[in-house]
């Protein structure tokens, strides 16, 4: 059976049950929008992202005082070395980490260290609208889906489109939530994101 539907609309629903009429003597189907149950907060499959994050070796890491949780370090790029301000899961096995935001004339690099824990901050960019995040999970090689938490100290809705630095935790309603913890601009010298 030929089934009349175009690849992105196929991609949209898998994983789901939908209702199909046969057309034409049984050789095709027609898709029914209107038939078909669709479950409830279903999220259709996203294509992944065709950017490369780079993948780096940190080395020289030291925590700041102000919170263990953020260090510095160095990370080679090209040829090149430089300074980095790092999140994450500091594993005693591997020093491997992301560059998820690449220095310029007034900030560091933003390295966020491989492995996943609650408990562990990372470095994200609010988005321009909605609370939801992707975080790379190392352990299993998937991107996961986290809610930022309102917050009283750090307005989400004034900080749309710059860098936070969020701790992942456990939440009853999301269950994977992000506590917006810090601005990176806290951790180095020039006052601007």
């Amino acid at each position: 059976i030929k089934l009349n539907a175009t690849q992105q609309e196929l991609d949209s629903m898998r994983g789901f049950w939908s209702a199909w009429e046969l057309i034409g003597n049984g050789t095709s189907a027609k898709y029914r929008r209107d038939l078909t149950p669709l479950p409830k907060e279903f999220k259709p499959l996203m294509p992944r992202s065709k950017k490369k994050i780079l993948r780096v070796n940190v080395d020289k890491m030291h925590v700041i005082q102000a919170d263990p949780l953020i260090q510095t370090g160095r990370i080679q790029i090209g040829k090149n070395k430089s300074k980095a301000l790092i999140c994450g899961v500091d594993s005693p096995r591997s020093k491997k980490g992301r560059v998820v935001a690449r220095s310029n004339k007034t900030r560091p690099n933003f390295v966020n260290l491989e492995g996943y824990q609650y408990g562990m901050t990372q470095f994200v960019k609010v988005p321009e609208s909605g609370r939801v995040i992707k975080l790379y999970n190392s352990a299993c090689n998937q991107w996961v889906d986290c809610t930022v938490l309102m917050d009283e100290e750090y307005d989400i809705n004034t900080l749309r489109n710059q860098w936070v630095i969020v701790r992942l935790k456990k939440h009853n309603k999301y269950k994977r939530a992000l506590k917006i913890v810090a601005l990176p601009r806290e951790f180095y010298k020039k006052k601007t994101n």
